[in-house]
This record gives structure tokens, C-alpha cells and sequence, in this order.
């Protein structure tokens, strides 16, 4: 459980003065998140957040800030992503045809695809700095492998003469 407030203006700067306003709002929300709380404030905008902690205790802290592109955003949240499957999905197609985020981001059509292509440069520099795959990488790097070093395409040729792979992806029932 969490609990988030926040407000904005567009046509007045706050003054430090008035984070006493979000302080107070953000406390009200203590019974929703007794273990922690954080406040962002900017000169249009105050964000206030309340947490309980249940998972990833370092990680977790809000309001989250990244700055990309010389430029910050800033969100609160209450830790469900809705949409994390469609951003999934996109990640999983771009990475299958060989679309970098970079190229993703020339191509996004909207605000949301925009916000994708921020997630897949992320989630690339995780899985790197982790020294992880995933099943996506499992199927991509061994054609890499292959295209690259036909010394080890043709050993792996002559040692097998067929290999059988099954891959589902998606297509069975929920239950």
C-alpha cells in the first residue's frame, strides 16, 4: 500500500514557503505507507509520496526522477505498471528485429512510445551492467555468434546435423 499527493500551477511559482502544504498532505496519508516518505518540489509542481515497504527497499524510493535528454521527469506512483505487458511486448519486437533504442525512439508514434523507448535504453543498460540476458538475447545472440564467426557456425554444422528447437510465445490459453 501507498499513498501519493501532489499539485501544480502552471501560472504561479511556489515559494519554499509553501512546501509546508505538501508536507502536511503527504502526512495525512501516513496510514497508507508508515515506512517512509519524500517530497519533490519544483517551482510549479510539489509531489509527495508515503511507502510501505514490502519489496526492494533501495529501489523503491519515490518520487522517481531520471533526467534524459537534459531534461528531468518526476513521477509518483503506486508500484502496479498497467501496461507493463504492451511495454514488454514492444521491448521483445524491437530487440527480435534488431531495432536499437535509438532507432525505437526516432520511430515512436505518440507519448507513449516515447516513454518505451526511455524504458528499453534502461532495461539494455541493466541487463549490461548485470551481466544478463534475456530470452530474447537467448535466441538473438547465438545467430550473432554464428554470423560473425563462421569457424564456429561451421563446427557446430558439423557436430549436429539437425537440432530441434520448440518455442511458444504467448499462444496458449490463460488458465
Amino acid at each position: 500500500m501507498c499513498g501519493f499527493v501532489g499539485f501544480t500551477n502552471l501560472e504561479k511559482n511556489f515559494d519554499t514557503k509553501d512546501n509546508f502544504i505538501i508536507k502536511s498532505m503527504t502526512r495525512s496519508l501516513a496510514h497508507r505507507g508508515p515506512d517512509e516518505e519524500d517530497f519533490y518540489t519544483s517551482s510549479h509542481t510539489n509531489l509527495g509520496h508515503r511507502r510501505l515497504i514490502i519489496l526492494d527497499a533501495k529501489n523503491g524510493k519515490q518520487p522517481m526522477s531520471c533526467t534524459y535528454n537534459n531534461e528531468t521527469y518526476t513521477i509518483v506512483y503506486n508500484g502496479q505498471l498497467y501496461n507493463a505487458k504492451d511495454i514488454r511486448n514492444k521491448i521483445s519486437s524491437a530487440k527480435n528485429d534488431g531495432i536499437s533504442p535509438l532507432e525505437f525512439s526516432k520511430l515512436f508514434l505518440n507519448e507513449h512510445d516515447k516513454v518505451i523507448s526511455l524504458v528499453y535504453e534502461k532495461y539494455l543498460k541493466l541487463l549490461k551492467e548485470n551481466n544478463s540476458v534475456d530470452f530474447d538475447d537467448l535466441l538473438i545472440l547465438p545467430l550473432k555468434l554464428f554470423n560473425n564467426n563462421s569457424g564456429v557456425l561451421q563446427k557446430y554444422q558439423e557436430k549436429y546435423k539437425y537440432v530441434f528447437i520448440r518455442w511458444c510465445c504467448g499462444f496458449l490459453p490463460q488458465l
